[in-house]
Order: structure tokens, then sequence, then C-alpha cells
């Protein structure tokens, strides 16, 4: 077995995937045929140098409101409700309302907060996502179930239903054997977690009763909120890459209606391989474009007739058309590493700040009509601002629609 140390994965030969290190102690220790011709069978339960081999992968990642681990080394459950304390915590005092009396006498009024939990399919994440819904009841919380559902479709269901903030367990953008989650304040805009520097909230409880949970589906509704953006195509034939058979299921019942001819594909692997293996199927088949939706929905890859990938930047410029004609007001926002790196691209362009969470807000105080803030994610302003790979995909179609032209001829143009 070969060991990927970018990833704490192994590769057994003869196989396209990889496995995490426990799946390879496992194999070992049940006597896994393979194993006893395997080039690395002397590393057994044992310690060996090449589990005892430190690397910055095996701490905890912090990245603006998203927090990652590798599962159970070192994050755990208690681990991931202790950095929700403080966040979970101010939401009590951010619900303290000042309200009369019979008496006209003021007194403060405590209004539960309601917190929307959902996760990615990843086993890792389904087991914090029921450890995570148990330990809310306990804060005196409304609990908003939603189930495993994509990361764009759960920002949405926090706007739908007007909750206060939400927490997505997952491990999007980092290996197999990677989970944690991803922070929410309301209507579905990131929440900046504390820094280790930034002084901690208490947390303590505020009410003596637990709090309720109630199910909620939100599937039908942001199907029906997408359908408002597929509107005024050509004919066109796309494919489509996705992770997972849920988003393939909403994608065939957007396109059923739409003259669009889209063949959509689940494809499981490394960004780079699906990258390849889409550009050779747009090419195979003779289609108009590709799209790659990643795992959380909201990053997104254009690939063009040609099965080139096009750039952040192109992108940008090609879904701005159709929304300047829309909303001839509206600006166009990015984030100042995609400025520097292409002095054309500033034309018609305002930058923003390089803070996730002081970017979205900009984006809702100009009602802003797209803002690029990170590598592949596009954001959009409607009522508040959201990042969606099908609004990206919708947008970028009614481009191409405005004239018969290809990806290529658009984008070079």
């Amino acid at each position: 077995m070969w060991l990927v140390e970018s990833e704490l994965t192994y590769q057994c030969p003869g196989e396209r995937g990889t496995i995490s290190p426990s799946v390879h102690r496992a194999r070992m220790a049940s006597g896994f045929q393979k194993c006893h011709n395997c080039p690395h069978s002397d590393h057994s339960l044992t310690a060996s140098p090449l589990h005892v081999k430190p690397s910055q992968n095996d701490g905890l990642t912090l990245n603006e409101h998203r927090l990652r681990g590798i599962y159970l080394r070192p994050l755990t459950p208690s681990i991931v409700m202790d950095i929700l304390a403080g966040p979970l915590t101010s939401l009590w005092s951010q619900t303290m309302r000042t309200v009369q009396t019979d008496t006209r006498v003021t007194r403060q009024s405590l209004y539960r907060p309601s917190i929307a939990v959902s996760c990615d399919l990843r086993l890792a994440s389904l087991e914090i996502y029921r450890a995570v819904l148990s330990s809310l009841e306990l804060t005196g919380c409304h609990v908003v179930e939603f189930g495993p559902l994509a990361e764009a479709q759960f920002c949405f269901g926090i706007q739908h239903h007007n909750l206060s903030a939400g927490v997505y367990i997952t491990g999007n953008g980092d290996g197999p054997a990677y989970s944690g989650f991803d922070l929410f304040r309301e209507h579905g805009l990131p929440w900046k977690l504390q820094t280790q520097d930034s002084p901690p909230v208490p947390a303590s409880r505020l009410t003596r009763t637990s709090g309720t949970t109630r199910q909620e589906r939100i599937t039908l509704p942001y199907e029906t909120h997408l359908k408002k953006y597929f509107h005024g195509l050509r004919p066109l034939s796309v494919f489509l890459s996705v992770c997972d058979e849920p988003m393939k299921a909403t994608l065939e019942q957007l396109f059923s209606r739409l003259p669009c001819t889209a063949t959509i594909d689940v494809v499981v692997g490394e960004l780079n391989a699906r990258l390849t293996e889409t550009a050779d199927r747009v090419s195979e088949s003779k289609c108009d474009l590709g799209f790659v939706i990643g795992e959380d929905a909201g990053e997104c890859f254009l690939i063009d007739e040609r099965g080139q990938t096009v750039s952040n930047q192109s992108l940008l410029q090609l879904i701005s058309h159709s929304i300047r004609r829309e909303q001839p007001s509206c600006t166009i926002l990015a984030a100042p590493e995609f400025l520097d790196s292409d002095p054309e691209f500033k034309i018609g362009v305002e930058q923003t700040h390089q803070d996730l969470e002081l970017s979205t807000r900009e984006i809702y105080e100009q009602r802003s009509g797209v803002g690029l803030l990170e590598e592949n994610r596009f954001w959009f302003f409607d009522q508040h601002p959201r990042c969606d790979a099908l609004v990206t995909l919708a947008w970028a179609l009614k481009s191409l629609s405005l004239s018969d032209a290809s990806v290529s001829e658009v984008i070079g143009s």
C-alpha cells in the first residue's frame, strides 16, 4: 500500500480510490488476501514510521466559517459542540427583547433562537450530525432538522424558514477521512468563527426547559425557487457532473421542462479526475458545454465545447452579460486576488473585502448582482447573498442563449 502523505491515506495496488489508515489496519488485522503480497505488508497494527510521522493535517483547520479535521483524530462530536458553544450562546443575547407588561413596567422577554442542522452523506458527518442534534436539544434552542442535503440547499432553507443560524456538518473540500462543519447566521450567510485570540463567550444555559425539534423538507420549495432562473434559454446540449443522486434528481426535475438537453452523470472521486472525465465526455458527445458541480453545490466549473476549463474571471464576465441585461444598475464584485491576477479583468469589476463575512455584507448593502468571493464560487443577491452552483449554471445558460455562438467564441469575444 502506498501512502499519500498530504492526505494521510493509502492506495492499494489495482484500486483507483484511496483508503484511510483505519481501513488499512482493519484489512491487515483481518488477513485480507491481497495484503500478503503487498509491498508494505510489514506495516501492521504496530506503530511504524508511516503512522507516527507528524503532519500539519493532524490538527484542526479553521478557515473563516469552516472547521475541518480528521474524524476522531482529533475531531470528535464533543469538540464540535465545544467550538459551537460560543456562537450559539451569543444567539441568546441577540434574542433578548424589551416588552411592555400590563402594569406598564418594562421587562426582558426571552425568545428562543431557532437553529437548523444538516449534513452531507459522509459516514463521519452522519455520526456528528446525530450527536449535534441531541446536544442542541439540551441548550434550549429550537432545532430544525433538515436531514442530509447539499449545502446550497441548506442555506436556502435557513432563509426560507427565517431561522437564527445553521450548522452544516460536512467535510467538503478535504479528503474522505475529514469532517467538520460550516457555520451560518440568519439568511444563510457565513458566520465567522472565533479565533484563539478572540475573547471566549461564556457558555451558560438561559432556560431550564429543553428545546423543541421539528423536521422540515426543503426540496420542493428549493426546486420551485430555482425555476425562476431557468428561462429564456435556447436549445443547448449540456453535460452535468454531480456527486450524489439527490442532486441528480433535482437537475432532472429542472431540465425536464427546458429546451436544453442535459446528460447528468454521478461522478465520485477527486476534483481533477472529475474535470478530466467531464472534459473527455464533452468532447466525445459533442456537447455545447460541460458543468461540474462540487460536493457543496456551491463550487462549480464550466467546460467549453473543446474540453477546456473556463477560468473564474471568464465565467464571471460570461454570467455578468445576462445579469446586466436584467439589472442594468447592478455591480460586479470580486476578491482582491482575482483582480491582481488579471489586470484587464478590473474593467467593470469592483474590488471587495478579503473577509468573506464582510464581502457578503457588502453584497447585501449594495444589492450587487454577482460577486466572485472565493475560488470557483459565485455569490448572487436574491433578497440576501447566496452561493449556489445551480444559479450560476442558469445565468451561464442565459448568457449563452443571447447568441448562437459557442462557449469559446463568447468567452473569447
